[in-house]
């Protein structure tokens, strides 16, 4: 009922009073005089105030005052339509939200009710609503409208792309194979010119990023093309020039001679010619040397030549150097075995046989070394020597020291062995004496080579004062002849294989299981020292290898590899044993949690010398490969267990093989086909300070990342924090070789300290961490940058992509 039958109710209420007056004798003059003395109602709104400004929910207020009767109720009213219920008990208000009515003036007005059904208006109060808009969460749609799919391109060509948005658009970034293609383009017509000859020839992908003011991105369908350019011809000979021997020199015997080549692509090979006849075969691979034996030639003058050549067919024949050829009857030549050598350090050196090389070999064995100082040396009498081994395609460079000058440096590459040894390099016309001929591993190869292997079979001496045929006595190191400078203990190791295809043994010490090791890497390691034993009493010892026929989950089989055994001895008494084991306790999950997708399962662990390594263990099952960095931990994805009760546990090791296995912690893994976790980008987290983070992308680091972006930050304390509701959450990012350790706290508390750092980064992102069977409402997660690194990571970036939801 409005202002109108306020007005009738009045002249109804006057008209009674007046009748009732008149028969008690009296008389009213007007309606007002008839409420004043018969009653009435006074409403007003007392806030928000006439002229105010409002947003969001707020309270409108209004006062009655009773002249005489009594109050039914108030009705509030915007712009004349009822706000809310009728409130029947003072204080008289109700709640309003401004959202529901447009930005702009609007009155608001209280009607009273009295106890008869009499209405009273108020004066009416106008306001202005002011609401800010809802956010944007509409990503732009884009797509790239040429090159066409599937189009053969070159030169120069332009990429163009269409892209709208609910908004606007602010940018649209071009990428090539994941890589951008020039800056970002704000203005429509959106496109960018590609200089195709960047990109080898052929297939590559394009893909345009439509970006909104708000920070939705949107990836386009990716457009398929192939670069076919013609390469510019290369007409750049290269560069040569021999090295060894000088011009003048007078040769005698086997000798090596050697060029230095390069050229603005590179060189293909080198061809060295005597007297215009080809030396040898073509040298693929620097340094670029060819062993003469001199006797094939007359004495006298002789010229060498070099031609380096490149890919593209351009050659370049050196300056001639001359020398003089000076043969005399040759001279008896004396096998040396490699055991006339002095090998340092002793422990880099190992023997082989004909048998396991496939190479016939001088004797039936050789040694071999590949660690960078190793050195075999060997003293001699006489006018000329030859270092016998052979090359392969896991041998590397050495350097050959004659006297205590290096005189050449000889690369063992090939891609393939050959029937026999021979020889390495040679020397003659030496001044007939005593002489030193050292061979040094470098540590270092040939890049097509997958090692750095230095052979040594025998030597060959010209001229010997003294009995070759490798008469030399080999002394063991109980002979009362040997020496040991310093401390020396017992012990022994086992040198085997690791690799994926190894698996798990066994080993015994004098009849007692010392240790299971787990010989699994992702990648081959020969020569690995798998299992040390030290600190063992002087004598007879036993050591057995048993094969487990189990592997690492990550493994393809259980082959165990038996290569050699290290033993050293000694004469000074032992140092104690180390027969403290390590503590170790499981810190996440608790026991009793439910859990599921992926998740982190860490452990702290303690030594008295120090902690070897932790193995995560579920249901008695290795959980990946063993932590041996600590902080602990390992990452399960759950979906690989059945839903129901596991245990696990962590085992923990010393050097000293000592071992503890923590308490178990009982867990229910509960997997359902419910939905899937909700996705929110890094963008959904508070950076602080926003300083200390930076944008990356899924070109600049190699990744894909969710969104194709990421950020990251190294300085401590710099935190990201995430606020969601749910069940559920978890930290997606990835581990990199530049990467740190993470606090991650959760509602408050610190729940987890994550190890972020790996040799190699993965091919997306992933779960770093995941809790799950959280209370449902409003939780908050906190990824916290600690500054520090696993001793093996080149930095301490922490990675945050985005955020799952469950």
């Amino acid at each position: 009922m409005g202002m109108k039958s306020r007005v009738h109710q009045t002249r109804r209420a006057f008209f009674c009073a007046a009748a009732l007056l008149a028969i008690l004798g009296a008389s009213l003059t007007s309606p007002q005089q008839a409420l004043a003395q018969l009653g009435g109602l006074v409403v007003t709104i007392t806030s928000p105030t006439s002229g105010a400004t409002v947003a969001g929910t707020i309270t409108v207020n209004a006062s009655v005052s009773p002249l005489g009767v009594l109050v039914g109720g108030v009705q509030f009213k915007l712009d004349g339509a009822n706000l809310g219920t009728e409130d029947t008990a003072a204080p008289y208000s109700v709640s309003w939200n401004t959202t529901t009515a447009g930005n702009g003036s609007h009155t608001l007005t209280a009607v009273a009710r009295d106890a008869l059904g009499v209405l009273y208006g108020s004066n009416p109060v106008t306001v202005t609503v002011s609401n800010a808009p809802p956010p944007d969460t509409t990503p732009p749609t884009v797509s790239i409208t040429a090159p066409g799919n599937g189009a053969t391109v070159s030169g120069t060509t332009t990429v163009s792309a269409s892209a709208s948005d609910n908004v606007g658009v602010a940018g649209v970034q071009f990428l090539v194979d994941g890589s951008n293609l020039g800056s970002e383009d704000t203005a429509s017509p959106y496109s960018v010119s590609w200089n195709t000859s960047t990109a080898s020839n052929g297939s590559h992908s394009l893909t345009a990023v439509a970006r909104d003011a708000a920070g939705n991105r949107t990836t386009s369908a990716v457009v398929t093309v192939t670069v076919s350019n013609a390469p510019p011809p290369d007409t750049t000979p290269p560069t040569v020039s021999i090295t060894a021997p000088a011009s003048g020199a007078t040769v005698s015997g086997t000798t090596t001679v050697s060029a230095s080549a390069s050229d603005n692509v590179g060189v293909a090979g080198v061809q060295f010619l005597v007297d215009g006849s080809n030396l040898g075969s073509e040298d693929t691979s620097s340094p670029y040397s060819v062993s003469w034996n001199t006797t094939a030639v007359a004495n006298g003058s002789h010229s060498l030549t070099a031609v380096a050549r490149d890919a593209a067919g351009n050659r370049t024949t050196s300056s001639a150097v001359g020398v003089t050829v000076s043969n005399t009857s040759p001279p008896s030549t004396t096998r040396f075995e490699e055991t006339a050598a002095t090998l340092a350090p002793a422990g880099t050196w190992s023997q082989t046989t004909s048998a396991s090389t496939g190479v016939t070999l001088s004797g039936g064995q050789a040694v071999y070394a590949g660690a960078a100082g190793a050195t075999a040396t060997f003293t001699f009498s006489g006018t000329g020597v030859s270092w016998i081994g052979f090359q392969c395609e896991q041998c590397g460079t050495a350097s050959v020291h004659l006297d205590g000058s290096v005189v050449a440096t000889v690369d063992t590459y090939a891609p393939s062995r050959p029937a026999a040894s021979g020889a390495m390099y040679s020397t003659t016309g030496l001044a007939s004496g005593s002489h030193t001929l050292a061979i040094e591993a470098t540590g270092t190869s040939n890049v097509s080579s997958t090692g750095a292997f230095i052979i040594v079979d025998a030597f060959d001496v010209e001229g010997a004062t003294s009995g070759g045929g490798g008469s030399t006595t080999r002394l063991e190191e109980t002979d009362p002849s040997v020496s040991y400078a310093g401390t020396w203990y017992p012990g022994v190791s086992w040198i085997g294989f690791k690799g994926p295809w190894a698996g798990i043994a066994q080993v015994y010490l004098d009849g007692t299981l010392k240790g299971t090791v787990d010989t699994y890497a992702p990648t081959e390691q020969a020569q690995a020292v798998v299992y040390t034993a030290s600190g063992l009493a002087a004598g007879s010892h036993a050591l057995m290898i048993k094969v487990t026929n189990t592997w690492n989950p990550s493994g393809k089989s259980s082959w165990i590899v038996v290569d050699a055994f290290d033993v050293t001895t000694g004469g000074s008494s032992p140092p104690p044993p180390d027969t403290t084991p390590p503590t170790v306790s499981i810190t996440s999950p608790a026991s009793g949690s439910t859990v599921s997708g992926t998740m982190t399962v860490s452990a702290s662990a303690s030594d008295n010398v120090g902690v070897a390594g932790v193995q995560f263990l579920v249901d008695g099952s290795a959980l990946g490969s063993e932590d041996v960095a600590s902080p602990y931990s390992v990452s399960w994805n759950t979906t690989t267990a059945s839903n129901a009760s596991h245990t696990l546990t962590a085992v923990a090791r010393d050097d000293a093989g000592n071992r503890t296995t923590s308490a178990p912690v009982t867990v229910t893994v509960a997997n359902g086909t419910g939905p899937a976790p909700t996705r929110s980008e890094e963008s959904a987290a508070t950076l602080a300070p926003a300083a200390s983070w930076s944008g990356v992308t899924s070109a600049s680091t190699g990744v894909t990342l969710s969104g194709d972006f990421a950020v990251i930050a190294p300085d401590a304390g710099a935190t990201a924090t995430f606020s969601f509701s749910g069940t559920g959450v978890s930290w997606i990012g990835f581990k990199c070789e530049r990467c740190g350790i993470a606090t991650v706290h959760l509602d408050g508390a610190v729940v987890a300290t994550v190890d972020t750092y790996a040799p190699t980064r993965p091919a997306s992102s992933s779960a770093m961490f995941s809790s799950t069977g959280l209370a449902a409402g409003s939780h908050t997660l906190v990824i916290e940058v600690t500054g520090t690194s696993n001793a093996a990571s080149a930095g301490s970036f922490i990675v945050v992509d985005a955020f799952d939801v469950m």
